[in-house]
């Protein structure tokens, strides 16, 4: 299944095309928001969703009982604290404990701009929108 294309690194060879420090070496001070933006994106398609997609193919491809099938869920661990942390910044329900769940979705949804209120992870209720859609272009459905 093709991945979804970036200006920053091929999801479906591995190859990155700009990596993050050379972006930022180009980028022209006092940075725009939107340059701010790009960098962001940048950082996350390569450092993050690139190396995902790479510990998937070794899950895939890689040999029974690799270390490389139990990888991926630390990269999960630290995807799902960025977001948390986002949240626990933008949620003014946050609390020191006991709202990391909604802290999550705050975050979560102020990254990939969510059109609900609410990410239930068990439904496709989240409708990422440019520049941050989501990392599979054929993504199944429900339907499907």
């Amino acid at each position: 299944m093709p991945y979804r294309t970036s200006k920053y690194i091929d999801f479906d060879t591995g190859t990155v095309k700009i990596a993050p420090m050379d972006l930022k070496k180009s980028l022209i001070r006092p940075w725009t928001d939107d340059q701010k933006l790009d960098l962001f994106e940048c950082r996350v398609d390569v450092w993050t969703l690139g190396v995902a997609v790479a510990l998937l193919h070794e899950i895939d491809h890689g040999k029974k009982g690799s270390i490389w099938q139990h990888a991926a869920y630390g990269l999960l661990t630290i995807s799902f604290t960025y977001f948390e942390m986002i949240g626990k910044t933008l949620n003014p329900n946050s609390a020191t404990s006991g709202t990391a769940s909604e802290d999550f979705n705050v975050g979560f949804c102020d990254v990939y701009r969510c059109r609900s209120d609410r990410f239930d992870a068990g439904t496709d209720s989240v409708e990422p929108s440019p520049p941050f859609d989501a990392v599979q272009a054929d993504r199944p459905t429900k339907e499907t």
